[in-house]
């Protein structure tokens, strides 16, 4: 094999490499996050708050109300995919999750967006934010 074939079969492997260790929106899946229960507000309201507030901090690239899903993406320095999930938890109860996933496997983030996400929802409906 030449030095021409082995440096493009080199680079063949790094970009293998490089694809396995990416993760994809689909990656932020339910039950990989943090979440609340949001109790004595109506579905409407805590769905409007919490995509006010990811449209704040993300882009949003998918929202569904009824299936009661949001996906979006932070660009930049920590950057990922995030997946919030609205789930119902009793009567005029709600859980909310959000999960948040680098774009590379084993990426590291200064914000976290879980936590923040959740403490803005909780500050918009007027409900004192859990640590």
């Amino acid at each position: 094999m030449g030095r021409s074939a082995m440096i493009r079969a080199a680079g063949v492997v790094m970009l293998a490499v490089t694809l396995a260790a990416c993760q994809t929106m689909s990656d932020a899946r339910p039950g990989e996050g943090r979440s609340i229960t949001i109790t004595g507000h109506p579905y409407d309201q805590v769905w409007e708050a919490t995509l006010k507030v990811a449209a704040q901090h993300f882009t949003i690239h998918e929202q569904s109300k009824t299936e009661g899903i949001i996906f979006g993406e932070r660009s930049g320095t920590g950057g990922g995919w995030i997946g919030i999930y609205f789930t119902a938890a009793g009567a005029k109860a709600f859980r909310v999750e959000v999960v948040r996933k680098g774009k590379y496997v084993g990426q590291v983030s200064w914000t976290d967006w879980e936590k923040r996400v959740l403490g803005e929802v909780q500050t918009a409906l007027g409900i004192t934010p859990t640590r």
